[in-house]
């Protein structure tokens, strides 16, 4: 018999079509899609947003299990500490197991001693027992989100790194070449990068090399020929670094909103590094075969 999988996923597009937020989300959602759809499971998706609008008996009553897509969850704004609050009153009226997937963590600084958790963390720990006790589970990015489950005294967890990255399967290989220095093609992402004077000259050394963005760029590109003051050359410059006005005029700033597009564009034209701050970019490039 099938099992009836409920899949809360998010959205990076508007009803405009025009893509908001991290593009590198897509790589998060599809490859969550394609371990789930397949023959032993009858797959509903919904939007994140639906979480907190479906009731308990609709959840109960037509699923056997949970699951909702998750990146960077364990994090000390606001926002993310209702989220706690609320989401532990839903999931009590669970009768089913819910997993959240890819959990991360994200901090302002590299907090060693995790002191963001002292004020949350009455919130956080009564969220995680109540996945625990309808037997759910967390599978988390990586071994410094499972130092908060360790912290406070929870063992519900695995640590599984990004889903994204085993989109392809568990055999995925990576074959570094040796290169001279005139062969490197690099690929850099995250704007943090852009504005950083010392990968700047990137750019400059390394003529076919390409930024990638996933979010800031995203509306600027579709809108810079219908408001070219307020995306001026000196305006992009103030924002994000003397090197974007060159890069856009050269075609060397890409964005995608298709995955597969994506990675054949990294597997196509030649690039054989990648280096940035955005997780999924760089994985992109891994899924392509690219060291990062």
């Amino acid at each position: 018999m099938k099992k009836r999988v409920l899949c809360y996923i998010g959205k990076t597009v508007s009803q405009k079509g025009v893509c908001e937020g991290n593009s590198g989300n897509y790589l998060f959602n599809l490859a969550l899609e394609s371990y789930i759809v397949h023959e032993n499971a009858d797959v509903s998706f919904y939007s994140l947003r639906d979480f907190e609008t479906h009731t308990a008996d609709f959840v109960n009553n037509n699923f056997d299990i949970v699951l909702y897509s998750t990146a960077n969850i364990i994090n000390p704004r606001t926002k993310c500490v209702k989220f706690f609050t609320k989401a532990k009153e839903i999931i009590s009226q669970y009768k089913i197991p819910i997993f959240f997937i890819g959990a991360g963590l994200e901090t302002k600084i590299y907090d060693t001693e995790l002191k963001f958790l002292n004020p949350i963390k009455d919130e956080l720990s009564r969220f995680f027992e109540a996945v625990a006790k309808c037997g759910g589970a967390f599978s988390l990015r990586g071994y410094r989100t499972a130092q908060v489950f360790k912290k406070l005294g929870f063992d519900n967890y695995y640590t599984t790194g990004c889903p994204s990255l085993f989109m392809f399967g568990k055999n995925l290989q990576i074959n570094p070449k040796p290169l001279k220095k005139e062969e490197l093609k690099p690929i850099i992402n995250g704007t943090m990068c852009l504005k950083n004077n010392k990968i700047n000259r990137f750019f400059k050394d390394y003529p076919e090399s390409i930024f990638v963005c996933q979010d800031k760029f995203l509306r600027i590109l579709e809108e810079r020929k219908n408001y070219p003051i307020r995306y001026s050359d000196l305006s992009l410059k103030l924002r994000f670094g003397s090197s974007v006005t060159s890069l856009l005029k050269e075609n060397r700033i890409k964005l995608f909103k298709d995955i597969p597009v994506w990675i054949d564009y990294f597997k196509n034209n030649g690039y054989n590094f990648a280096f940035g701050a955005r997780i999924h970019g760089n994985i992109i490039a891994l899924l392509a075969g690219i060291p990062v």
